[in-house]
């Protein structure tokens, strides 16, 4: 049994996931990344926001609706 007022109330757009997590670069061409908590690099070509990564740079990523984002670099100092 349906509600009959089940076609007065607008329904939500369902939003995208988006997974933030770190990683360590482990190649640069082509450009690989090995998630936290994972023991083999990422099977995925991500789209990197940030210039001159080299392999054992941290970085930050988002995964979003299932692509790989690089958008920042942590520093270690």
């Amino acid at each position: 049994m349906t509600s009959p007022l089940a076609g007065m109330i607008p329904q939500r757009p369902s939003l995208p996931v988006v997974a933030r997590r770190f990683a360590t670069v482990t190649s640069v061409a082509p450009l690989r990344v090995r998630l936290d908590g994972d023991d083999i690099p990422a099977d995925a070509d991500p789209i990197s926001l940030v210039a001159g990564l080299a392999i054992g740079h941290r970085v930050r990523i988002e995964i979003d609706n299932r692509q790989l984002i690089i958008t920042g670099r942590i520093h270690t100092y």
